[in-house]
């Protein structure tokens, strides 16, 4: 009866031993995080407007792809990965999350 149970534990401790090895193996790596970006900000601080006033974000289509910034001398288009490692971090990536204006973010 003593063997029966040595046998019993001695697989229940191998079971252990795999379930608690395989658990860390098939653990998820860790999550990016989404960031807004500020376009606006962006264009105050990187584009000269040609005035005494800064550069003002416009969107010529209502689309993540039609940010510019208004200049006296017509409209420059926007460097949104500049504007994510500015903002939120030299590591930063600009990710393009949905397909209006406001579907910018910076991953980090």
């Amino acid at each position: 009866m003593d063997r029966k149970i040595s046998q019993r534990l001695a697989s229940l401790g191998a079971a252990l031993a795999l379930v608690g090895g395989v658990s860390i193996a098939a653990a998820a790596p860790a999550q990016a995080a989404d960031y807004n970006v500020s376009i606006a900000q962006y264009c105050a601080q990187n584009v000269a407007s040609g005035t005494g006033s800064p550069s003002l974000a416009t969107n010529i289509n209502n689309r993540w792809d039609g940010w510019r910034c208004g200049t006296r001398a017509g409209l420059v288009g926007v460097n949104v990965a500049l504007a994510c490692k500015q903002q939120v971090s030299p590591s930063a990536v600009a990710v393009v999350v949905n397909q209006s204006a406001s579907g910018w973010r910076c991953r980090v």
